[in-house]
């Protein structure tokens, strides 16, 4: 992950992370709307990366539950946040795709617990 980190790095954004192998990253930026940041991430990667991939931000300040399940309710959209203690693999994440379409993004909740750290 030295190239994506190296790509948020050259965007600006500072004290840059990757968590795992999973393409997450944790970064600090200038205030900005979740949106602006998105857009200049997407544009870091297609700078730096020859492409950009789908970039959800969000606040570390939202508050996480290390321990079950949490609804947040956000400005321009919401997030459903649930804790699966025994994942059913590629048949449920086929469900998630036929429920919520494509543009959804599932991390598991011990990658949750290490973005949040």
């Amino acid at each position: 992950m030295p190239a994506l980190k190296a790509a948020f790095e050259a965007a600006g954004f500072t004290d840059v992370k990757t968590v795992l192998g999973s393409g997450n990253v944790v970064f600090d930026a200038r205030s900005s709307s979740e949106q602006l940041l998105q857009q200049k991430a997407e544009a870091a990667m297609q700078d730096r990366l020859g492409k950009a991939f789908m970039t959800i931000v969000r606040s570390i300040e939202l508050p996480v539950e290390l321990d079950g399940a949490r609804i947040l309710a956000l400005k321009d959209g919401e997030i459903f946040s649930a804790y699966l203690p025994n994942p059913k693999g590629p048949v449920f994440m086929t469900l998630i795709d036929k429920t919520f379409g494509k543009d959804v993004t599932t991390r598991t909740w011990d990658t949750v617990a290490k973005v949040a750290r």
